[in-house]
């Protein structure tokens, strides 16, 4: 439950080396799936929803970027972890 609603996630993880030199898994990416289908990027909660329903209003910009920061987030997230 959050803030009072069932909403369901979308976590993306990327396997990195630790600095032992083993696979681990961690986060990149997360969307937010409310009850009534709206669908947000992230954890914020002011996060406006994006219209990806693929109907009358549905917009393929709001389609491409979903796809496109899922993809961004899994490329740039580094594969082996620093020491910062």
């Amino acid at each position: 439950m959050a803030g009072g609603s069932l909403e369901g996630r979308v976590l993306a993880e990327k396997s990195t080396w630790s600095h032992s030199g083993e696979i681990v898994w961690r986060p990149v990416w997360m969307a937010r799936i409310s009850e009534d289908g709206k669908v947000r990027l992230g954890v914020e909660k002011e996060e406006p929803p994006l219209n990806i329903f693929d109907r009358f209003g549905g917009s393929l910009d709001d389609i491409h970027l979903l796809g496109n920061s899922l993809l961004f987030a899994i490329a740039s997230a580094p594969a082996r972890l620093t020491n910062n």
